[in-house]
């Protein structure tokens, strides 16, 4: 994994909705494929105890990709 990114379309200030779910941007150095990026988001689900909607940038559409860049923290 080459960067961790979390999409703040889960916060708002610093109140922590609970009802939403964490949007995680990850980039790979290499191909993991479909299973292994499943078995992270379920890895990531399980152990934050919420729903996290996994992505990668390239899976980005463009219409949204603005927003998500202003609204990224880099982990």
């Amino acid at each position: 994994m080459s960067n961790l990114l979390v999409f703040l379309a889960l916060w708002q200030g610093t109140i922590f909705l609970k009802k939403s779910d964490l949007d995680i941007i990850v980039d790979f150095s290499e191909p993991i494929g479909m299973f292994k990026f499943l078995e992270l988001r379920d890895y990531l689900c399980n152990a934050l105890n919420i729903n996290v909607d996994l992505t990668t940038p390239r899976a980005l559409k463009s219409a949204i990709r603005l927003n998500v860049e202003k609204d990224v923290i880099y982990v």
